[in-house]
């Protein structure tokens, strides 16, 4: 496949030129969606020989982390303060 604007090649992995950003016209991105199923079908079929479970990413929980950052930003802003304060009494 190549792009209408600039005439490149673009493969069948993007949606959208990488050298000057057009985007694919309707007929190419039928292409594009017929060669993402093929691929997605393939590693299903490798999945299923192999005795693989397809692999699913999950978003991690991030309750613990946003915690741990706070705390961490408020001890710091702590330390600045005790840091200024003694300074602008001596």
């Amino acid at each position: 496949m190549r792009c209408e604007r600039c005439g490149k090649a673009l493969g069948t992995e993007r949606a959208v030129c990488p050298f000057c950003g057009a985007a694919l016209t309707p007929k190419q991105m039928q292409v594009f969606k017929e060669e993402k199923k093929k691929k997605q079908y393939e590693v299903d079929m490798v999945s299923e020989r192999y005795g693989m479970a397809p692999v699913k990413y999950e978003k991690p929980q991030n309750s613990e982390n946003k915690w741990l950052g706070l705390f961490v930003v408020l001890g710091v802003l702590l330390i600045l303060v005790i840091i200024v304060f003694i300074l602008v009494l001596n």
